[in-house]
């Protein structure tokens, strides 16, 4: 092929803007130093990742056996299988006291695709939604493919991360269509009260626009309030998403639901339909067992032993001088101010994994105003890596102080 046909065919295949402008996972280059570091022979210890070292539920697992055992391999409705939308329904009226109609839940092939499909549903191009900051990296990617707009608001430290009804009405305009996040969320392990949730639902609806919250952290709650809880408990026309991921240790299985106001299923339907046909049949058929006796009793032992972990590591890092002035409530995450050992976040997470081999995440996927100023912490390791975790960090500062 001739110079000038190659570049053509480059310039056939020319990629869009939406796609150009989408930010990567920057705890993706960690994981790659990490792999070099572990090529030496070093053994890491992987704090990175949001995902619970625990392998899923033995009744899950089983019960994915048995469906395959029995054929349940072909598609299902865009919407799930009514078993799971029954069993969804049926977990909050028996753990959140919701009567919850079960035709409002949708099964979803993950919480992302869930999320993804809400945000297309609510949200028009140009349109506006608020998204906190520090959050979830992919937020903000989501409403740039369906060529919205989003806009920050900063979260403070001092005020546990937890967004309060004047900030809110500060940064609503006339644009502002939707608010978005996340509960427990994702850094920061902030949970906020049902009253903080009734107050936000109550603004957003006098200004009729919409309230979704990302739950895929429900249930793994710490401190005195343990139980899962739901916006729905104070705003039942919340769009709401969670998954099997986190506290059913379903991350592979890629299975999740969204719970809807009524009138938006529909709409909902048919995007599923088009987006993804249906969710993974035999994950759903295997989530069902989530809600098992059996099950339930092994996800309440790992959100304990979540809750050791961080105790155990908040008070540690404490100790060693990283800021952290409010113990997290949910999630697995601890979200640290480091500014008494660097200004780069970024340097300082690459010089730790390179020294100490220690990987953690630096703030620059999370914020994008503290994010040299903050690292995050996946308490997703068992104790005794945390623990050795922690004696390499302190050698570390000791060689660098």
């Amino acid at each position: 092929m001739t110079e000038h046909k190659v570049n053509q065919a480059l310039s056939a295949h020319r990629l869009s803007h939406r796609a150009s402008e989408i930010e990567p996972f920057h705890v993706m280059e960690i994981m790659r130093f990490a792999e070099k570091v572990e090529q030496q022979g070093r053994t890491v210890i992987h704090l990175e990742l949001g995902e619970p070292s625990f392998s899923t539920p033995e009744p899950i697992v089983e019960a994915g056996k048995r469906a395959l055992e029995q054929g349940l391999t072909h598609y299902t409705r865009a919407v799930g299988i009514d078993a799971l939308r029954e069993a969804v329904a049926d977990y909050y009226r028996k753990t959140m006291n919701i009567d919850l109609d079960w035709q409002r839940v949708v099964i979803t092939a993950g919480a992302s695709s869930g999320l993804l499909m809400a945000l297309a549903a609510v949200l028009d191009t140009q349109d506006e939604i608020l998204l906190t900051d520090p959050g979830y990296p992919c937020y903000p990617n989501y409403v740039a493919l369906l060529g919205s707009r989003y806009r920050y608001i900063e979260l403070d430290e001092s005020e546990a991360f937890i967004l309060g009804k004047e900030k809110l009405a500060s940064a609503w305009s006339a644009d502002t269509r939707a608010l978005l996040l996340a509960s427990p969320a994702n850094p920061t392990g902030t949970r906020m009260t049902l009253s903080q949730l009734g107050v936000l639902a109550d603004f957003i609806r006098e200004k009729q626009g919409a309230f979704l919250v990302d739950e895929i952290y429900q249930g793994l709650n710490y401190g005195e309030h343990n139980k899962p809880e739901t916006v729905l408990q104070v705003a039942d026309d919340a769009i709401v998403t969670n998954s099997f991921s986190k506290f059913f240790g379903m991350t592979g299985w890629r299975i999740g639901w969204s719970v809807l106001p009524k009138s938006m299923v529909p709409a909902f339907e048919k995007i599923a339909q088009n987006l993804t046909i249906s969710p993974t049949t035999i994950s759903q058929f295997a989530a069902v067992e989530a809600f098992s006796e059996d099950t339930l009793r092994i996800a309440e032992e790992r959100r304990q032993a979540f809750q050791q972990r961080r105790d155990f590591l908040v008070e540690a890092l404490r100790r060693l001088g990283f800021g952290i002035q409010h113990a997290p409530q949910g999630a697995f995450y601890i979200y640290a101010n480091i500014e008494s050992f660097s200004d780069d976040s970024q340097a300082f997470c690459m010089d730790l994994l390179e020294k100490a081999a220690v990987a953690i995440t630096p703030g620059i996927d999370f914020s994008a105003s503290q994010q040299k100023r903050y690292v995050r912490f996946a308490y997703t390791a068992d104790m005794e890596q945390l623990q050795e975790a922690v004696h390499r960090i302190e050698q570390y500062l000791n060689k660098v102080a």
